[in-house]
């Protein structure tokens, strides 16, 4: 078999993908209406179609929509909740984001015998969430899940996912096209939170910071012995928790000492994270080593990049394909107690470390992970599709 070559980005919308054993590979608000306005009969219309909002769809869907309806002339992009049969009038591409209903399915079948292309967009292994994370969600419990997934893989014409690992999981159960295409962000949203960490006095407090999903839940024995060492340490060390992670699944009750210097809130929506990660100093990013977590993305790394925060993460394949050890971002060794005591210990005694480390990670992440630079992607991606035989 071929090996599969990483697509060059190019700054103009050129096709510069190359489908070699059926992968491309390229570089790599919730809820707002992206329009389409009609135009000549060059142009091709994709549907994006979500059953939920979420970060994913965010992601994956608004971003490009907004790019790609500024940026191209032969593609608009419309984002919808639900499908009606008018949507279809027109369509070249319908492309589904991750999901489960049966309903749905349904209605990429009937398009399909209508003729137009169909896609399914996801950027995480759904065949094998871990047991511990299953039983926090009514849907992974259902026991129609995995195969209802595995049907919508096998229905789409082609599938887009976000990772190299996660192409090699999704092709173990279908025959169709995996089209690599990586997360982006949209940079300018960070910006304004950015410019407010560089305006604002330095001080002696360290703040380590941790978003998080109920998915991460599991990482926290990884981090946990690390933690309340540096806290023990270094009584100017703070940390603060957005999302699903709070001090009571710290398991050894020992970070409850350390409870006024911790902040730990609920989950905000996306378009609030900037502000809420203001006062971080470093990312962390612990995952347990899982088939799940080996196919995700490193979009943490890009969050706290996008701040200049440096990171530290675990040694594993979200990170290993967007971060240079000890550069733009630090691998905590083994993923061991020691290795992120290591790791955290460098970073909160040296200021100039975490603001040398922390502004090259953002370079990288302008430079390469940024939507108005990775569209065009997107766009090779959806050309590709419509035009499979």
């Amino acid at each position: 078999m071929k090996s599969a070559k990483r697509a060059t980005r190019q700054p103009r919308p050129d096709t510069n993908a190359h489908c070699i054993n059926h992968v491309v590979l390229g570089r790599g608000g919730v809820g707002r209406r992206v329009n389409v306005i009609l135009g000549s009969g060059d142009m091709d219309y994709v549907k994006y179609v979500m059953a939920e909002l979420h970060a994913c769809g965010h992601l994956r869907g608004e971003l490009i929509a907004r790019e790609m309806n500024k940026r191209y002339n032969d593609i608009r992009m419309d984002i919808k909740m639900d499908m009606f049969q008018s949507d279809t009038i027109g369509t070249s591409l319908m492309v589904f984001l991750r999901m489960h209903q049966q309903a749905f399915l349904d209605r990429m079948i009937a398009v399909k015998r209508l003729g137009i292309k169909t896609a399914y967009d996801v950027d995480d292994d759904l065949f094998n969430i871990p047991p511990e994370c299953a039983e926090r969600y009514d849907m992974f419990k259902d026991p129609t899940f995995v195969g209802r997934h595995q049907e919508f893989v096998q229905a789409a014409d082609a599938v887009i996912v976000s990772t190299k690992t996660l192409a090699g999981v999704i092709k173990q159960h279908t025959h169709s096209p995996v089209f690599i295409v990586p997360n982006s962000l949209d940079i300018q949203n960070w910006e304004a939170t950015f410019a407010k960490r560089m305006t604002t006095e330095p001080s002696d407090i360290v703040t380590i910071g941790w978003t998080n999903s109920s998915f991460h839940i599991f990482g926290v024995p990884i981090i946990e012995e690390a933690l309340v060492q540096i806290m023990e340490e270094f009584p100017n060390v703070r940390f603060h928790s957005i999302g699903f992670v709070n001090l009571e699944h710290f398991k050894t009750g020992r970070m409850e000492a350390f409870k006024d210097r911790c902040v730990c809130e609920d989950w905000v929506p996306i378009d609030r994270f900037p502000e809420a990660m203001v006062d971080m100093d470093i990312g962390i990013a612990p995952l347990n080593d899982c088939k799940y977590n080996l196919s995700r993305s490193g979009i943490k790394w890009m969050q706290y990049s996008a701040l200049g925060i440096p990171s530290v993460v675990s040694p594993y394949q979200p990170y290993e394909e967007v971060i240079t050890d000890n550069e733009t971002g630090m691998f905590a060794k083994m993923n061991t107690p020691k290795g992120w005591y290591d790791c955290l210990k460098k970073l909160v005694v040296d200021r100039d470390l975490r603001i040398k480390m922390g502004f090259k990670a953002r370079r990288e992440v302008l430079d390469k992970h940024d939507i108005r630079n990775n569209v065009a992607i997107w766009h090779d991606c959806y050309k590709q599709i419509m035009e499979l035989k």
